[in-house]
């Protein structure tokens, strides 16, 4: 096989990472909603790493006074995800 023969491809970009979070600001409240409804927002890494940061965001923001979480879906979270 020649060299012209190979095709090369270009390296895949990594996927974005799902939205296990929302956010939202309304009249100084906060509202973050665990967003993982096929799973009863079970709790992963990507959720939790999420989560964290939301609440820093929250505590960085002048104009929250407080912070509510929610979950979407029929269950507010399942808990942690074995896997």
């Amino acid at each position: 096989m020649s060299v012209e023969d190979r095709s090369v491809s270009a390296p895949k970009a990594p996927e974005p990472d799902p939205e296990f979070v929302q956010y939202e600001v309304v009249d100084g409240v906060a509202t973050v909603w665990l967003n993982r409804p096929e799973v009863r927002n079970c709790v992963n890494w990507g959720l939790l790493t999420q989560l964290g940061a939301a609440v820093e965001r929250a505590e960085a923001d002048p104009q929250v006074r407080v912070v509510v979480v929610r979950g979407k879906g029929k269950a507010f979270s399942a808990g942690a995800a074995s896997t």
